[in-house]
């Protein structure tokens, strides 16, 4: 692991983004940061744009963490070992979720498909198109049938997810007794404020509902998930929201639409889930990051950072 900083091409900010922080994993995660912080330069993302804009050096080795979505278990798990380390976070939240109001459309699917009573997965005609089957055998795959369902929602006119989604729930006959699991939680926006205010916690936006934003339909409704969140976090926070994520952040997700409207909404600056290497002069509304997850071993994160170009 010390020869990481031999294998750097460039310098530049690299920015890591995590998703789920389940209590398994603060072990693996607590090596990964002694690893940043031992062979890397952690900054906030506030200071990564300064470095970006020119006004202040870039360090060597750069590296911003983010976590996406605003999951009770960040909370719980990551920024305490996150904080143990000294390493500065950003967290990017879909506003609508926050205090448990709203359940995000691919926890649905998931939870729909891991407790289905049947023996296959089928669904009707919709606005989605013809009739589908997902899967003729539940027994062993259920994870893989997820995958399958979510990249299929992934691609639906924005107008076809939600009742997809309902549908899908419909047609699986789950176990009654069984609610929403616990680690599908939201954080509340005073967990937010006290990190913010007293724990160093950047907070982004990451739309009202969660849309795929390459295919939400209407200028009106691109507005109300980028400007929408926007207003209504820093009406609930008491706090400037500069940053956005565009979720699933691909470049199927993120047309020249998109980064439109994110300019206009007011924010300093958008980020996707392309990995890479950002430099100065980057265009700041498609900024890159590098998938991360708390659980992988201290190898894969060193190569992620090590061949980010």
């Amino acid at each position: 692991m010390a020869r990481w900083s031999k294998r750097v091409k460039g310098n530049g900010l690299r920015v890591l983004v995590y998703h789920r922080f389940p209590q398994s994993c603060r072990d693996a995660l607590a090596q990964q940061c002694a690893f940043l912080r031992e062979h890397a330069t952690p900054i906030s993302l506030c200071d990564a744009i300064r470095c970006l804009e020119g006004t202040e050096p870039m360090p060597p080795n750069a590296v911003s963490v983010t976590i996406d979505d605003g999951y009770l278990d960040y909370m719980q798990v990551g920024h305490e070992v996150f904080s143990a380390y000294g390493i500065p976070t950003a967290i990017f939240v879909t506003s609508k979720f926050i205090d448990g109001g709203y359940r995000l459309w691919f926890d649905r699917l998931e939870h729909a498909v891991l407790y289905c009573r049947r023996h296959e997965i089928q669904i009707g005609a919709g606005p989605w198109g013809g009739p589908i089957r997902f899967c003729t055998d539940l027994s062993e795959n259920r994870s893989q049938v997820v995958k399958q369902m979510l990249e299929y929602a992934k691609r639906l006119p924005g107008r076809a997810l939600e009742p997809f989604v309902a549908c899908v729930e419909e047609s699986v006959d789950q176990e009654p007794t069984v609610g929403p699991p616990k680690d599908y939680a939201a954080m509340t926006w005073k967990d937010l404020r006290t990190l913010a205010t007293t724990g160093g916690l950047t907070v982004g936006a990451h739309t009202t509902n969660h849309p795929i934003l390459s295919r939400v339909e209407s200028a009106r409704e691109l507005d109300d998930e980028l400007a929408g969140c926007r207003q209504l976090m820093e009406q609930k926070l008491g706090l400037p929201v500069e940053f956005v994520a565009y979720p699933n952040g691909q470049p199927q997700d993120v047309n020249r639409g998109v980064l439109g409207a994110a300019r206009e909404a007011g924010y300093r600056a958008g980020f996707t889930t392309v990995p890479g290497l950002n430099r100065p002069g980057c265009d700041f509304f498609a900024l890159k990051r590098l998938s991360m997850r708390p659980e992988y071993p201290v190898s894969h994160l060193a190569d992620a950072l090590a061949t980010a170009r």
